[in-house]
């Protein structure tokens, strides 16, 4: 196929932006040159991206949208795109903005019928019947346009001067320790541990000595951190960031730890780019086992609870657990003991 001008959109979760690098890494070294729509908290991860010509915020494009979705139509027409790319193809204005943009490929992943009826090309992840990684599933919409995949570890490019600024906040706080960052949040589109588990984590890796834990999440989440137990935030040892750390701030900090424990959220696959370590409870339920969310990138070890013990697994579902008890602090932190992180 000769080489297109393609936009790619994908306005949900910061995760989900990450793991569509391989994608536009597989686009632009098909010669094609990609632009990407992204929601503006998570465009800064595609700063310094070599295989992208422009990233945009959907706020500066379309204030309001969904519902100034015929802006976003015009926008993308004017720029007379040879192909549409929806990773994600909600909400379904998505799909008749794409309608509008007059591209002559149109792709949707999970477009549905508005996506027929809208004229995309529409495909499914069969992830049930066939279990995949997120990367590998939305390279299809790379093959439909027949380019093969460039590898599915995600991409995040991060300067040496974010890397050296990060590095000296660390060592100011920690010396030489190890870092080991807590990340204890998620989006809500997995199974985890309650807060009181992390602060129980943090409490026993504090009292180590050798290490130094940075708290990361969002401000919101701060506020019910700020209410852990004195030990898991001893100031000497414990780096409360959460609220303080913009999203480059935050790749910047993964990139410069030793180990991150989270699940499979944002985090996780900012790890996976940077080639980090992680431990990571996880359910064995497809849509959230690590199968198909897991570190591709670095170094990852995982605790997954049994089927017989998961009654997600048992109805076949994606039900929300906080893993039942048989994961909890104590269970990370032999882990991390047996590691010697």
């Amino acid at each position: 196929m000769a080489a297109m001008n393609i936009c790619l959109i994908r306005l949900d979760h910061l995760g989900d932006l990450v793991l569509t690098t391989p994608l536009i890494r597989a686009l632009a070294k098909a010669g094609h040159t990609v632009d990407v729509i992204a929601a503006a908290y998570t465009k800064p991860a595609l700063d310094h991206n070599p295989h992208i010509r422009t990233a945009v915020a959907i706020e500066e494009i379309a204030p309001g949208f969904p519902r100034h979705w015929t802006t976003l139509g015009g926008w993308l027409r004017r720029r007379g795109y040879g192909a549409i790319l929806m990773p994600n193809a909600v909400p379904r204005e998505l799909l008749f903005a794409s309608a509008l943009s007059g591209a002559r490929a149109r792709i949707a992943m999970w477009g549905g019928m508005w996506g027929r009826l809208t004229g995309h090309t529409c495909l499914r992840s069969r992830l049930v019947e066939s279990p995949r990684h997120m990367s590998d599933i939305w390279l299809d919409c790379a093959r439909v346009l027949g380019v093969e995949p460039d590898g599915l570890v995600p991409d995040l490019f991060v300067t040496e001067t974010e890397r050296a600024g990060m590095r000296g906040s660390l060592q100011a706080r920690f010396g030489s320790r190890k870092i080991v960052v807590i990340h204890p949040g998620c989006g809500g589109n997995t199974c985890n541990l309650p807060d009181a588990e992390y602060a129980g984590l943090a409490t026993r890796v504090a009292g180590r000595g050798d290490c130094g834990i940075v708290i990361t999440g969002s401000a919101k989440e701060r506020v019910a951190y700020e209410k852990w137990p004195a030990p898991a935030l001893a100031p000497d040892r414990v780096w409360l960031s959460a609220g303080e750390l913009t999203l480059r701030q935050l790749i910047a900090l993964i990139g410069e730890s030793d180990l991150l424990v989270c699940v499979g959220t944002g985090p996780l696959h900012i790890a996976s780019a940077l080639r980090r370590k992680t431990l990571s409870p996880f359910c064995p339920c497809v849509g959230v086992c690590p199968r198909v969310w897991g570190n591709l990138g670095g170094e990852a070890e995982v605790i997954e609870p049994s089927a017989e013990e998961c009654p997600g697994m048992r109805m076949n579902s994606a039900t929300r657990c906080q893993f039942q008890g048989v994961i909890d602090a104590n269970t990370l932190y032999s882990r991390i003991a047996t590691q010697g992180s």
